[in-house]
């Protein structure tokens, strides 16, 4: 099947639909139909709605719309985005226009090239500004621009931080994807929040609240 590009696929509202879909990890077995991650799975998100799922099964939904998870060909009817059916978008396309903040903060391996610009902005799509701003909003100690902070590798910080903060760190990137997305004209899409404030204070709580007020919501 033929692959969308960048230029032609972008949630402007986000109303997801997914209809009996059963899905898998790419190379699991499947000898019975009980080791599928997902079974029989029918949702509808509409656009500018919050989606709470309660139960197991969180993860293997985020990672169904990251287009990390294959689904099974027998499904009856595709995953949709505004309409578009997802198998026909490339799947690092599809990535770049959903964004994903989980518990566990996700750095790129240590290497000269991870910088803390580079991990807040893997695609190098924002501005300087753009990451300033995201990690003002997360942290007390933002790196001053007149000293090219956003260039320290992370290694020799990310000791230095809490659990919390480090939560902040994935925070932080979402922000900048947003903003990225702002300076395209587009604000709406999908944002997908895994376990987001499991262990962390009050004020971390608060915090990311606040962020979510602030960017992700009308």
């Amino acid at each position: 099947m033929a692959c969308l590009n960048d230029n032609s696929f972008g949630p402007a509202c986000g109303n997801t639909k997914i209809e009996n879909v059963s899905a898998f990890y790419k190379g699991s077995s499947l000898e019975n139909r009980y080791e599928l991650d997902l079974k029989s799975l029918t949702v509808e998100i509409r656009a500018v709605s919050r989606f709470v799922v309660e139960q197991s099964g969180k993860s293997s939904l985020v990672l169904l719309l990251l287009c990390l998870l294959d689904h099974m060909e027998e499904s009856v009817s595709p995953i949709t985005v505004d309409d578009l059916e997802l198998t026909s978008v490339a799947r690092e396309t599809a990535r770049k226009h959903v964004i994903a903040v989980s518990q566990d903060p996700i750095l790129l391996p240590p290497s000269q090239y991870s910088a803390i610009r580079t991990n807040l902005d893997p695609y190098q799509e924002a501005k300087d500004e753009g990451i300033y701003e995201a990690l003002r909003r997360v942290t007390s100690n933002c790196p001053s621009p007149q000293r090219t902070g956003i260039y320290t590798r992370v290694s020799t910080t990310i000791d230095l931080l809490s659990q919390g903060q480090r939560q902040l760190f994935n925070f932080a990137r979402a922000i900048v994807r947003q903003l990225v997305r702002g300076r395209h004209g587009v604000w709406q899409g999908i944002l997908l929040l895994d376990e987001i404030f499991s262990s962390v204070d009050q004020e971390t709580d608060e915090m990311k609240w606040k962020i979510i007020e602030d960017f992700f919501e009308e």
